[in-house]
């Protein structure tokens, strides 16, 4: 049985598997040792489901019933005044994924979902209004959830009752938010906001709910494009960060590999992490990239980068379904990677270097590929086409910081005499 492997007190077995949870809690840790949790993991989740067990009979529900309200209000209402005698005092966090994989093993569905600030918005309209970006304006799936968020914070400032009428919506609602705001946050951020109001205003007229007037009422912010220099890092901090892996172990393997690929292709977070095993051609020694938005692009691939990944493929990744490249090591594991884990990975080298640089993201490699591309004589177009920019307006802002060729540039001044 599992949970033997797991828990060694009789007693505690016993009381484990007592109800109708605790019939299925062998499964359920079996589940998790194959997802990749370790020991400890997997003990505080399989007490944690006891322990919703426990207060599912207490109010005779049975387990082929429970559904995300009832989940929740486990969660939001028991857990707050819990008093339990066992199991009791996971954290809420604990409790809340061990349930929610308690019911993917029962019911084949996610319930709760990851947290609340990805739960599906309220308003009607906001779903329709994700709906259309999603499916007329063709953005990625991470932009529609923001915009709409950001349109959610909007609709939550207005005065007066929910739900709201968005017939009433005037032009002075949407200036004094943005005006507000611009007082609270740095100009980009204002930015990216009117963009969003944009694009919902747009979205109201269409449906009817708004006139023309509107559509133009939403201010502009102060913000010029390719104002700022981009973040460049130096030789010295780029050996540092690509020393910092411990190539010995597979997870080193994997990260350097991670890193190697953003600096030799100056990718994306989001193509690194979606970069799959279809998408390099070995015999051909090409890489197939899929930018956004689904841009797709061949690049050659550096026989230096295409012996990093073998190596990563061989002696380093987890036996997995997935086809993407880089997978989690850990639970859930052999799951395709995030572009947020990708970012986590560089922030984490930096960590380790100990060198205190002012921009830890992964976009200041990609700015650093440029900016050695221009001053290796590389033209803008070919290096738009590299990092796949849409328009070589964006590439050009690479020229503010090749001080070299810069100062071919001034003509000598004249004499005086």
């Amino acid at each position: 049985m599992m949970l033997e492997q797991f828990f060694k007190v009789p007693r505690v077995l016993e009381r484990l598997r007592t109800g109708e949870v605790g019939r299925i809690l062998d499964d359920f840790a079996g589940f998790l040792h194959r997802r990749g949790h370790c020991k400890p993991g997997i003990q505080r989740q399989v007490r944690a489901a006891a322990h919703f067990g426990c207060w599912l009979e207490s109010e005779d529900i049975p387990l082929a019933a429970v559904d995300g309200g009832i989940a929740r209000r486990f969660l939001d209402e028991h857990l707050s005044r819990c008093r339990c005698r066992v199991p009791a005092g996971e954290p809420i966090a604990v409790v809340r994924a061990a349930v929610d994989h308690l019911l993917f093993q029962v019911i084949g569905r996610r319930v709760l979902g990851r947290a609340r600030a990805r739960a599906e918005p309220e308003h009607p309209v906001l779903r329709s209004f994700g709906e259309y970006l999603r499916r007329t304006r063709g953005l990625a799936p991470r932009t529609c959830h923001a915009y709409v968020q950001r349109v959610d914070a909007f609709l939550a400032s207005l005065p007066g009752s929910d739900p709201i009428d968005l017939t009433r919506l005037s032009a002075a609602d949407l200036a004094g938010y943005v005006t507000s705001l611009a007082t609270r946050v740095r100009p980009g951020t204002t930015k990216q906001v009117t963009i969003a109001l944009r694009s919902f205003v747009g979205y109201l007229r269409l449906s009817g709910l708004c006139d023309a007037k509107l559509a133009r009422a939403v201010p502009s912010v102060a913000h010029w494009k390719h104002s700022h220099l981009p973040s460049v890092l130096s030789d010295e901090e780029l050996r540092a960060l690509i020393g910092s892996f411990d190539r010995r172990t597979a997870l080193g393997r994997r990260n350097y590999a991670i890193v190697q690929c953003l600096v030799m292709l100056g990718l994306r977070a989001s193509e690194a992490a979606g970069l799959a095993l279809d998408d390099i051609d070995w015999r051909s020694g090409t890489v197939r990239l899929t930018g956004k938005p689904r841009r797709v692009r061949l690049l050659p691939l550096p026989a230096q980068l295409g012996s990093v990944i073998a190596d990563y493929l061989r002696r380093g990744r987890p036996s997995t379904d997935s086809r993407l490249i880089f997978v989690h090591h850990t639970a859930p594991l052999g799951a395709p990677l995030t572009s947020s884990a990708v970012s986590a990975v560089v922030r984490a080298a930096w960590r380790r270097t100990g060198i205190q640089v002012r921009f830890r993201g992964t976009h200041a490699l990609r700015h650093t590929v440029a900016t050695r591309l221009l001053r290796a004589r590389v033209g803008l177009k070919a290096i738009a086409d590299i990092l796949g920019h849409r328009s070589i307006d964006t590439t050009a802002i690479y020229t503010k910081v090749d001080i070299g060729r810069l100062a071919e540039v001034p003509l000598p001044w004249p004499e005086t005499p």
